[in-house]
């Protein structure tokens, strides 16, 4: 057996594509009390790699398992 050879084959892809606009988020109301459910959508264009949202109340992480994600497809 002779030595193995190998091709290699390169191009050049765009590292990032970052979002063109800050986050959007849109609530039903302006002020919410204690005990209040909230719910509310946090926008952004899309972007590579994809944004990882994140999100405080009241300076306190909220748990991943109450916070709903939803990808748009394009078409």
């Amino acid at each position: 057996m002779g030595a193995a050879s190998y091709f290699t084959d390169y191009e050049t892809l765009p590292l990032a594509s970052l979002p063109t606009t800050k986050p959007t988020i849109r609530s039903e109301r302006r002020r919410y009390a204690i005990g209040d459910v909230l719910e509310a959508n946090c926008s952004l264009p899309p972007s590579r790699p994809a944004v990882e949202f994140s999100f405080t109340l009241n300076n306190l992480p909220v748990s991943s398992l109450i916070v709903n994600i939803f990808e748009l497809r394009s078409q």
